[in-house]
C-alpha cells in the first residue's frame, strides 16, 4: 500500500511533463511561420520542376523551374507568366487550378502529350506545382520540349496579329529596301499599279510610300502623314505613318487617316465660313469658355463696345471684359460697385441657362440689346446688338400717336377711327362720353359690331348703321358724307363718314345745333348721299 501511494505523485509529475511537450509540439506545429512551412514545401521537390504560390505571387521555385520560366512581361505577374508557359501543353491549366482549394491535389495531363502532366497540391494556402516527366523522355527533353512549343506558339500568335492587322506593316533593312510586309501592306501594293508590267504580286514589294524620317536612335519615334495617290476610286489617300529603329532594321506603321483629314478640312471649312459670317454681323458676339476666358470675337464687338483688339485677343475673362467695357462707359451706370459686382455674377449665371436677355441704356445715349446663350462644354456666347435707331423709331411712333390721340381729344365731335377688318383702333373722350363707353379701355382693338351695337341700343332706329358698315367695306364707293339720326333722349346727331389712308375710316358724331351750315344741304336720300360741304 505504501509502494502504492510513493509511485502516484511520480506518476502524476511524469504525465504532466508528458502533456506538456505534446501541447508544445501541437503549438510549435500549428503556429509555425509560413515562411518556414513554404521552405519545407519546396524542399521536397527540390530536384524536380516544382513552383510554390501564395495566392498568385510565386514564393519560391526549384532552380530548374526558376531556369524554365520565361521573363515577364512589363505589367505580368508571376502567375499569369506560369499560366502562359504551361498553357501550350495545358490548355485548360487555369480552369483545373481554380478548384485546387478545394479538392486539396489533382493531377493534369496534358490532351497533346500523355506523358506530360501537372501535380498540383495546396496546404494551408500554398499552391505547390509540380512538372512531372518521369516517362521515358527524359527530364530535359520534356523540359525543352515544353519550351519550345511555348515559344512557337508566341511567334505563330505575333505573326497572326501582325499579318492580320488592319493598318499596314513593314520592315526596312539599313539600305531601306522592304525585307517582310504584313498582308495588309501587300493588298495595297499590289492594287497601286503603276505600269502594265508590274501587274501582280512581286518581291520586294512596290514601295508605296517613298520618303521618311528616320528615328535618331533606338527608343525615337517618328510620325509623319503623307498624302497618297489615287486608290481605286478613291481620289486620294492619307496615313500617318510611325517609325522605329530596331537594331539595324525600321519597323514602319500606316494607318489610314484619310476620313481624319477630310473630317478636319469640313471643319475647317466650317470654321472659316462662320468666320466670315460673323465678320460680316453688324451684332458683336463674344464666346467664353468653360474658365469663362473669352475664345473668340467678331470685328463687330470692336466697333459696339470700342475695346482694343490687344486687349481682347489676351483672352481675358469676361469679369475684365466687363470691367474695361464699364470704364469705356459702354455698360449701364450702376448705383454702387457692390450692386455691379453683383450684376455681373446674375449674368454669368444667366448666360449659362440661356435666359438672359436685357436692354442696356448707355450713358451716351445709345441703347444695346445683350443676349446670353449657352454652348457646348459650358461655353457661354453674349451677343451685343445695338438698337438705338429701333428704339428711336418706336419713341417716335408711340409719340406720334399720343399726338394723334390728343389731337383727337381736342375735337368737340365724337370720333372713332375703323380699320378696314372692321376693328376700332381709336377713339377721343367726346366719343366714350357720347356712347358712355369706358376711357379705360385705351388703344385696345374692338370689333365693329360691339360698338354698333352701343349705337343702336342709344338711337332711333335708322340706316345709318348699315350704311357705316358698307363705307367700311368698299361697298359702294369712299366717297365722304353725313347723315342725321336721332338718339333716344331726344338728341339730335350729323353722323359723318370719312375716308383715312389704308382702309381706315373715321366715324364722327356732331350735334346738330352745332351744325352752321343749313341742316337741308346734309339732307339726301339712302341711295344718294350728298358729299360734306
Amino acid at each position: 500500500m505504501q509502494s502504492v501511494v510513493g509511485f502516484w505523485p511520480f506518476f502524476v509529475g511524469i504525465t504532466s511533463v508528458l502533456g506538456a511537450a505534446i501541447y508544445l509540439s501541437i503549438l510549435r506545429y500549428v503556429f509555425r511561420p509560413r515562411k518556414q512551412t513554404a521552405r519545407e514545401l519546396l524542399r521536397e521537390a527540390e530536384s524536380a520542376v516544382a513552383f510554390l504560390f501564395d495566392g498568385h505571387v510565386l514564393v519560391d521555385c526549384s532552380p530548374l523551374a526558376k531556369r524554365l520560366l520565361p521573363a515577364r512581361d512589363r505589367g505580368q505577374s508571376d502567375w499569369e507568366a506560369f499560366i502562359r508557359l504551361f498553357s501550350t501543353q495545358f490548355p485548360q491549366l487555369r480552369v483545373a487550378l481554380a478548384t485546387l482549394s478545394s479538392e486539396g491535389r489533382k493531377r493534369i495531363v496534358s490532351p497533346g502529350d500523355p506523358d506530360l502532366s501537372l501535380d498540383a497540391e495546396w496546404w494551408d494556402g500554398y499552391s505547390r506545382i509540380t512538372f512531372d516527366n518521369a516517362s521515358e523522355i527524359g527530364e530535359r527533353s520534356a523540359t525543352d520540349r515544353l519550351i519550345a512549343a511555348s515559344l512557337e506558339q508566341e511567334v505563330a500568335s505575333l505573326r497572326a496579329i501582325s499579318e492580320d492587322a488592319p493598318m499596314l506593316i513593314w520592315k526596312e533593312d539599313a539600305t531601306g529596301q522592304i525585307v517582310w510586309a504584313n498582308n495588309a501592306y501587300l493588298n495595297l501594293a499590289d492594287r497601286l499599279v503603276v505600269a502594265p508590267s508590274e501587274i501582280g504580286p512581286t518581291w520586294p514589294p512596290r514601295k508605296i510610300f517613298s520618303r521618311f524620317d528616320l528615328p535618331v536612335d533606338d527608343e525615337g519615334h517618328v510620325v509623319k502623314r503623307i498624302r497618297l495617290g489615287s486608290v481605286e476610286a478613291e481620289t486620294e489617300a492619307w496615313f500617318e505613318i510611325s517609325s522605329v529603329r530596331r537594331g539595324h532594321e525600321i519597323v514602319r506603321f500606316a494607318v489610314d487617316v484619310s476620313a481624319v483629314v477630310r473630317a478636319e478640312a469640313t471643319k475647317r471649312a466650317f470654321v472659316d465660313t462662320l468666320s466670315k459670317t460673323f465678320a460680316q454681323l453688324s451684332i458683336g458676339l463674344a464666346i467664353f469658355g468653360r474658365d469663362r476666358r473669352l475664345l473668340s470675337f467678331n470685328p463687330a464687338l470692336l466697333d459696339l463696345t470700342g475695346l482694343p483688339v490687344e486687349f481682347l485677343s489676351a483672352r481675358p475673362q469676361i469679369r475684365s471684359v466687363l470691367d474695361r467695357m464699364r470704364e469705356a462707359r459702354v455698360l449701364p451706370e450702376p448705383k454702387n460697385y457692390l450692386s455691379w459686382r453683383e450684376e455681373l455674377a446674375a449674368l454669368e449665371s444667366a448666360a449659362e441657362s440661356g435666359s438672359y436677355c436685357e436692354v442696356w441704356n448707355l450713358p451716351n445715349g445709345s441703347t444695346y440689346r445683350v443676349t446670353g446663350r449657352p454652348h457646348p462644354n459650358g461655353a457661354i456666347a453674349l451677343l451685343f446688338e445695338d438698337v438705338s435707331a429701333d428704339v428711336s423709331l418706336t419713341r417716335r411712333f408711340r409719340a406720334e400717336i399720343e399726338l394723334a390721340h390728343a389731337a383727337l381729344d381736342g375735337m368737340r365731335d365724337a370720333a372713332v377711327v375703323i380699320s378696314s377688318t372692321g376693328s376700332a383702333i381709336i377713339s377721343n373722350s367726346a366719343y366714350h362720353d357720347l356712347w358712355g363707353i369706358s376711357k379705360d379701355r385705351g388703344m385696345t382693338e374692338v370689333d365693329l359690331k360691339d360698338e354698333a351695337a352701343e349705337w343702336q341700343q342709344a338711337s332711333v332706329p335708322t340706316p345709318v348703321w348699315a350704311m357705316i358698315r358698307d363705307f367700311i367695306r368698299g361697298h359702294g364707293g369712299r366717297d365722304p358724307w353725313e347723315e342725321p339720326l336721332s338718339l333716344l333722349d331726344g338728341r339730335q346727331l350729323i353722323c359723318r363718314a370719312a375716308p383715312l389712308p389704308n382702309g381706315y375710316s373715321m366715324i364722327s358724331f356732331l350735334k346738330a345745333p352745332e351744325i352752321t351750315q343749313p341742316l337741308a344741304l346734309f339732307m339726301h336720300s339712302r341711295n344718294h348721299p350728298v358729299a360734306a360741304q
